[in-house]
């Protein structure tokens, strides 16, 4: 029989669903479902090198869940999360949220490590770059580069908000689309 390694989340009905087919076609089937404070909207897992799962709700809250379903933390933001988490080199789970804070967070407790303000909501996803610099748009109309331990690399004012999600490339640029219709590429040290 045919064995895959898909994982599919369904979070239409405010409910984190994981479907795991690892198993062979013939056992695959749901593995758990664990009800969020209010809706998953946006927000996609990303999955720790222990197994951890993470995923951000409305509710404002950033869950980290075993593998087999039982909450191991949650972590409360001021805001509600529309951003998907993104899992650093060494662990650190870095979120936005509509307080307009990035949020560090440490994986074993859920405690945060630091948040990074910023004078808007920040509703797209993190990237993160070779070095450990974070990578991420804001509502205030600006794209921010910040180090690991939370302070500033550089900003760059694009003059709309930006939901897109940033990616990185191979050679290290920067890309992400914003309302203004345009795909901006970026170095990582900031220069187009």
């Amino acid at each position: 029989s045919m064995v895959s390694t898909n994982f599919t989340a369904d979070q239409s009905d405010g409910n984190f669903t994981i479907s795991m087919q690892g198993e062979p076609a013939d056992q695959a089937g749901l593995v758990f479902k664990y009800q969020t404070g209010w809706e998953i909207s946006r927000s996609s897992p990303a999955i720790g090198e222990n197994g951890t799962i993470y995923i951000g709700s409305r509710d404002g809250s950033l869950y980290a869940m075993n593998p087999d379903g039982k909450l191991k933390w949650r972590y409360q933001t001021d805001g509600e999360i529309f951003s998907s988490p993104a899992v650093g080199e060494d662990g650190t789970i870095y979120i936005g949220s509509d307080d307009g804070f990035l949020h560090a967070v440490n994986p074993d407790d859920g405690t945060g490590e630091w948040k990074y303000h910023t004078d808007g909501p920040i509703r797209n996803s993190p990237a993160i770059g070779n070095n450990g610099d974070i990578y991420f748009g804001s509502y205030d109309n600006i794209f921010y580069a910040v180090q690991p331990d939370g302070t500033p690399k550089w900003q760059y004012e694009i003059g709309t908000i930006m939901i897109s999600s940033p990616s990185i490339s191979y050679g290290g640029r920067i890309y992400f689309g914003a309302f203004d219709g345009n795909l901006y590429a970026f170095k990582t040290g900031g220069d187009f």
